[in-house]
């Protein structure tokens, strides 16, 4: 799996975490998609931030960036 995605994927996970958190949001089959994706789109540097900081306490990330793209 190459490390972007992943870490692109836990900060779009994180960032909804916190989206729905702020708009007290109980009934998750009535989410506006395209305000969370906006939500994401202003908050991408923070939780891409965060993404690789939180990787880089379970895995060898800031080492792995420089050996290969893949977790494998």
């Amino acid at each position: 799996m190459p490390l972007e995605y992943l870490v692109e994927s836990l900060a779009k996970a994180l960032c909804f975490e916190k989206y729905v958190a702020i708009n007290n949001i109980v009934d998750y089959d009535n989410i506006d998609s395209d305000l969370a994706v906006a939500f994401f789109e202003e908050h991408s540097d923070l939780y891409m931030h965060k993404s690789r900081e939180l990787l880089s306490m379970f895995h060898d990330f800031e080492d792995s960036e420089n050996k290969t793209n893949t977790l494998h």
